[in-house]
């Protein structure tokens, strides 16, 4: 089934698993201008719906780009070509910040204070009470 113009509408697993594996190599924007491909309005809502599942699937090809873009990292910043470093420095900054957000417990900022990454921070309060000698009172 299409909307009219030769792209598909309607839910299948082997479409489902179409988009995701190409979804670990390029963003759901290119994924979709595919003329095999839904639009990704359509995509999106069967991820919000979790049409038969969907949304875990696509959550872990998410993941699976997120770890390509990390080796992405890797060849550019082993890249032989290095007559223009500052592009390079910029492919590299932008892959870093994403998979900041995307995958924030394995490559985000590691702030601890004190204690460990569970409960960095420890408060004790302690209340005492002091009386008075009654020496004191002269």
């Amino acid at each position: 089934m299409s909307d009219g113009v030769g792209r598909p509408t309607i839910y299948t697993q082997e479409l489902a698993d179409e988009i995701c594996r190409r979804l670990i190599d390029k963003s759901l924007r290119k994924v979709c201008e595919a003329d095999d491909m839904p639009h990704r309005d359509t995509v999106r809502d069967w991820v919000i719906n979790d049409h038969n599942g969907f949304s875990d699937q696509y959550a872990r090809a998410r993941r699976m780009q997120a770890l390509e873009w990390a080796e992405e990292i890797l060849e550019i910043g082993d890249g032989e070509n290095m007559t223009d470093t500052q592009r390079a420095r910029l492919r590299v900054d932008t892959r870093k910040w994403l998979l900041s957000k995307v995958l924030p417990k394995v490559y985000g900022d590691k702030v601890v204070i004190a204690g460990d990454s569970e409960a960095p921070l420890e408060v004790i309060v302690t209340r005492t009470i002091v009386k008075p000698d009654a020496d004191d009172s002269a």
